[in-house]
């Protein structure tokens, strides 16, 4: 029998000797941009999507596992029994890379020990770094109960349709996890609420209003253009807010455009919405017919506080702390501006209950609400054997102290009976970028090279006990 230490210098030593070519995997998947877009072909997602997936299938091949595309909406690395199986549950598409990068967002970059590209850390990072643990067990052929299983995602960011069909039509793992948050273990997810508020009477002196890049981001730019307006009429205004704004003349008038901070509709006060920035000053300056106006302060009354109460609907509990809410996007669309909302709210919170009170206070401003999607909350006790082993192993190989938590942002685990979040991130590790930059969703997306090395050891460590624990 193998001890714990003997395992730990086979984990490192392969680590090491395999690590020139991690950092070339990581730049082929970093370098396609897969973003979701129209379908073509058989590509459903795009053609980014579908190469990336094409591209993630073919390195597990050449490794030596079993790959399936389950009709690109998502793949299957596997060894062993299949109907028997742990799983580790990764999705490649990305969001859009933004404006604000100080290097190209598809590809790889080092720099300072980190590793920088649009997905390094949300997913296609963790994506890679499961595959070198799946590697590392079937290069030492170690003895296992348990089949192992990468699943790879097409569409996590735009609505998860990959993981519904994934659930329709393949064996369901016994236990998984999804490397897509932070470490030690994720046992909880907040529910997630999206739709758009639409309101009327736009277009008398606004000719267009858009902002953001995705639903789950707090905008970091957004503009709008004034009629009957120059940047010269504004001068003033122009002089009091030139470090927050940019003005420049159109042929429909002027141009106003706001700089904001991105981040995740998870984490809104890390972020500063440039939709928020913008409705403010229209507000504050009256630079708006009266009905446009009158829009303009609803909006305004629901991005003045992130923890919901603009809408009516605040709530904290013990097992997830508060609700919050952002703006991912804003459109003006045939005199009708479009807002559309993102909450994460708390995992003892009624979701029903709470749709509907915000259906209320649009109606009593005027609005109508169109709901997209409402995920309810996902919750595992922490004292849960598996969950804590994973704590327990999360700590001891990057020497923390960490307890098992609850999030606002959403990923597979929500959708997959018997699945956790589990890391890749490391929160206690301070990254060296501006605020606004560095994180996932932002511009210069940046991993700590040494942590994703680590990662390795700790999935191929959370995949032996998962062995052990599960039935």
């Amino acid at each position: 029998m193998q001890t714990e230490q003997e395992l730990d210098v086979q984990i490192d030593r392969f680590i090491k000797e395999n690590e020139l070519q991690f950092l070339n995997d990581l730049h082929r998947v970093l370098s396609i941009g897969s973003v979701r877009a129209e379908p073509k072909g058989k590509m459903r997602f795009g053609e980014n999507c579908g190469k990336m997936l094409d591209a993630m299938l073919q390195m597990g091949k050449d490794y030596g596992f079993t790959a399936k595309n389950g009709d690109y909406y998502y793949g299957v690395l596997s060894m062993g029994d299949t109907e028997n199986s742990l799983g580790m549950i990764c999705h490649l598409d990305v969001v859009p890379a933004g404006e604000g990068w100080t290097v190209p967002p598809f590809g790889l970059t080092q720099k300072g020990g980190y590793c920088l590209g649009r997905g390094v850390e949300d997913d296609k990072g963790p994506a890679l770094c499961a595959l070198y643990a799946m590697r590392f067990l079937k290069e030492h052929s170690l003895p296992m109960k348990h089949g192992a299983q990468l699943v790879l995602g097409s569409d996590e960011e735009s609505g998860m349709s990959d993981i519904r069909q994934f659930l329709k039509n393949e064996p369901l793992p016994v236990f998984s996890f999804t490397p897509d948050a932070d470490y030690p273990v994720c046992h909880g997810e907040k529910g997630i609420f999206e739709a758009d508020i639409v309101l009327d009477g736009i277009g008398k002196s606004i000719a267009d209003f858009t902002g953001g890049v995705a639903a789950n981001v707090v905008p970091a730019k957004a503009s709008v253009t004034l009629k009957n307006h120059t940047s010269q009429s504004l001068e003033v205004i122009l002089k009091e807010n030139s470090k927050t704004f940019e003005f420049d003349d159109t042929k429909d008038g002027v141009k106003i455009t706001a700089s904001g901070v991105a981040a995740h509709a998870a984490s809104p006060e890390k972020g500063v919405s440039a939709i928020g920035l913008l409705v403010s000053l229209l507000c504050d300056y009256s630079l708006a017919e009266e009905s446009e106006l009158s829009a303009l302060r609803f909006i305004r009354s629901i991005l003045d506080n992130y923890k919901g109460s603009g809408l009516s609907i605040p709530f904290e509990d013990k097992e997830s702390g508060y609700t919050t809410c952002i703006a991912g996007k804003i459109k003006a669309e045939n005199e009708k501006l479009i807002l559309n909302i993102n909450i994460r709210y708390a995992v003892t919170q009624d979701g029903d209950r709470m749709a509907a009170r915000i259906e209320e206070i649009c109606a009593e401003n005027g609005a109508v609400l169109q709901i997209h999607s409402n995920s309810k909350p996902h919750f595992i006790s922490a004292d849960t054997p598996v969950v804590k082993e994973l704590t327990k192993i999360s700590n001891q190989v990057l020497g923390t102290n960490k307890k098992s938590y609850v999030m606002g942002g959403g990923t597979y685990a929500r959708r997959i009976p018997n699945c956790v979040a589990f890391g890749p991130n490391d929160s206690s590790r301070k990254k060296p970028f501006p605020a606004g930059t560095g994180d996932i969703h932002q511009p210069d997306e940046a991993a700590e090279l040494s942590l994703m090395l680590q990662s390795i050891k700790i999935f191929i460590r959370a995949l032996l006990a998962m062995d052990q624990l599960v039935k």
